[in-house]
């Protein structure tokens, strides 16, 4: 099956989890929105994938829906639907009430929906979408999460996940994360009165006062398994959104720990006991004291302990991977016939079609590497290849996509085929994990660039990127830069490229005949650019050059969205301004209290208070905002942080 998969794929846990497997399964074309939507706002996303829609063949669209229903339009999935493209989504939180009314807004887009809560499936089956949605807990990649035999154990507790509450004091004032909160502090100072290990690993527990004697740090999925299989008894309650204490939620993490073969404790939970057998496979406490108590015997009787863990592991590696849940997915689509199978394979075989390209990859720390790979240079090796690519540069793949190539390698004539690449500067915060918009700073690469144009994308002047070709080699030609990785070269040609990129000869280069595809082959993090800079997110420097005017008018200011990272970096920079009037924060879920000493109003007080400027500093609900208050442009001057392609930014700059 030809399946073209989009959403946020390079964060860890839907790379890990999500891609690996179904590229194992199928011929899959991944289209990761990241670098997408941190270099254009302008709908670029939409754009680039129906272009790759109508190029290549699919039988289906499959679209991760995680953090990503506000960055489309109807108009794509109406587009999509025109070209006969079935559109299966998967909803990674689902259950009601909270996040199911975040997701059925979007229902309509999709042609069928797997959601991991029951609860989600059944209340759409009873809106009338019978066997066109379907249940699918969630499974994990026993290739990055498994038994790692003869481990010894450091921690008796641990628990793992992000602390939501603590960002610089800019909190989320949600039942459900300070029920995690106080359920942490009750374990943390339980195993100190009995003499047990207790960590905590994920972002921001060091930021807690008590919690921080505890912090174990912020592992990466690697480190992860080794965390697990260290562990006596993995602390893994699901609390609901609405966070009420008998409320529950299935999590990634419980298949996760039970593909290391360890023991976990969560909260009751009816979904996971139909998945897993009470007391023998997984344990499940209805109070602090039973809590407490199970967590003591379990701990210290290793027999019992390590019983569990071997049937956990056993029925985890049978019944729970992600590639048993692909296969019923996509078999539960093709069953309901909302695929048809224009490849004419079936679900079961290894689909690699015909039409997928062939490509030998020769990578090249520095430009000067390649006089030893031509002194060794053997015609043989390059046989059978539709194209040679070679990525010269100090950097690490985070994807090359040759699959958006299909039919252009088998169609086009050209010798030399140009791509673009994404190229990462920066990752903020240190968070390699959860890998999104707002968090990476990075520039789109074309097949031919202005010099000083990359300088001014990357927004730092004075180290002149485009100049130095240690980071980027290219072919130069004048002020036009051609990057080496931009190109596939027929094996025919492949020597004289490489002889031609050594010495710079862009008058051999430009000579050859070239096919630009415009696609988005390459995400690539450089390595040696990282320590030269002191980054901070583009919306945050888009900011400051406002405010470094309209200080002089010593404006008033509200800011509208009060929670997140992106808050947390705007109320950091607003102090460097002493003269802009910060007049209060708009947040519907806080109204009433008080945040870094500013009173938090509702959105219907903003007529009363009247501010010069409104920022909005929301980036998954910012659309749904601005729309909200749309009609007050003439009233106050909005800045919307999540979209740097408003026009409103054109005033200042």
């Amino acid at each position: 099956m030809r399946i073209l998969m989009t959403g946020l794929l390079s964060v860890s846990y839907i790379r890990d989890n999500w891609v690996e497997p179904l590229r194992r399964m199928h011929e899959v074309t991944c289209v990761d929105l990241t670098p997408l939507l941190s270099i254009y706002q302008n709908g670029y996303h939409e754009k680039y994938l129906l272009s790759l829609i109508q190029r290549e063949s699919y039988d289906c669209l499959f679209f991760y829906s995680d953090a990503v229903h506000q960055e489309f339009s109807d108009d794509f999935f109406y587009a999509v639907r025109r070209k006969g493209l079935p559109i299966i989504a998967f909803y990674a939180d689902d259950e009601p009430e909270i996040w199911f009314r975040k997701n059925a807004p979007y229902d309509h887009r999709f042609d069928f929906i797997a959601t991991h809560s029951r609860r989600g499936a059944i209340r759409r089956q009873q809106e009338g979408w019978q066997d066109r949605v379907l249940y699918l807990p969630w499974g994990y990649n026993p290739r990055v999460f498994y038994k790692i035999p003869k481990t010894e154990k450091k921690y008796d507790v641990i628990y793992v996940g992000a602390n939501v509450r603590g960002n610089n004091n800019i909190v989320s004032q949600s039942h459900q994360n300070n029920t995690i909160q106080r359920l942490m502090v009750e374990m943390y100072r339980f195993c100190q009165s009995q003499g047990l290990i207790f960590r905590i690993f994920g972002d921001a527990w060091d930021k807690d006062e008590e919690l921080r004697e505890c912090y174990g740090g912020r592992p990466s999925f690697e480190e992860l398994a080794q965390v697990y299989n260290e562990t006596r008894i993995v602390f893994n309650p699901g609390i609901s959104a609405e966070g009420d204490d008998s409320g529950f939620q299935t999590k990634l993490r419980h298949f996760e720990v039970a593909g290391c073969g360890s023991v976990q404790i969560t909260n009751r939970n009816p979904e996971l006991m139909e998945l897993f057998v009470e007391d023998k496979e997984i344990l499940f406490y209805d109070s602090l004291d039973g809590l407490k108590s199970k967590v003591l015997t379990y701990v210290r009787n290793e027999k019992i302990r390590e019983e569990m863990a071997l049937k956990t592991l056993v029925k985890a590696k049978k019944e729970h991977t992600t590639d048993e849940r692909l296969k019923i997915l996509f078999n539960a689509a093709l069953d309901v016939d909302v695929i048809s199978m224009k490849s004419g394979t079936t679900i079961s075989q290894n689909t690699v079609g015909h039409e997928k390209p062939l490509i030998k990859t020769v990578w090249l720390k520095e430009r000067k590497d390649a006089q030893t790979i031509l002194e060794q240079w053997n015609d043989d090796e390059f046989d059978g290849f539709d194209a040679v690519h070679f990525i010269v540069g100090d950097l690490q793949p985070v994807n090359i996509e040759y699959n958006v190539l299909s039919r252009a390698i088998q169609k086009v004539n050209a010798p030399i085929i140009g791509v673009r690449s994404f190229l990462e500067l920066a990752i903020l915060d240190g968070n390699f994990v959860q890998r999104r918009k707002q968090n990476i700073r990075g520039l789109l690469l074309k097949e031919r660039n202005v010099l000083y144009q990359i300088d001014e994308a990357v927004g730092n002047n004075d180290n002149r990127l485009g100049e130095k070709k240690e980071i980027i080699p290219a072919f130069i030609d004048g002020n036009l830069s051609f990057p080496i990785f931009n190109y596939l070269v027929r094996p025919n040609i492949a020597k004289n490229f490489l002889q031609a990129s050594i010495s710079n000869d862009v008058k051999w280069f430009l000579e050859q005949e070239r096919y630009e595809s415009g696609m988005i082959l390459n995400d690539l993090r450089v390595n040696t650019y990282l320590a030269l800079q002191n980054w901070e997110p583009a919306y945050i420097s888009r900011l400051r050059m406002v405010l470094n005017n309209i200080q002089f008018e010593k404006p008033s200011l509200m800011v509208y969205g009060v929670q997140g990272k992106m808050a947390e970096h705007v109320f950091k920079l607003l102090k460097e301004y002493p003269n802009v009037i910060i007049s209060g924060l708009i947040d519907r879920s806080l109204t009433g209290s008080r945040i870094q000493g500013h009173y938090v109003y509702s959105a219907d007080d903003i007529l009363k208070m009247v501010p010069d400027y409104i920022i909005i500093a929301a980036e998954h609900s910012g659309p749904q905002i601005l729309n909200s208050i749309r009609d007050m442009q003439a009233i106050t001057t909005i800045l919307p942080l999540y979209n740097l392609d408003d026009p409103v930014w054109e005033l200042f700059l």
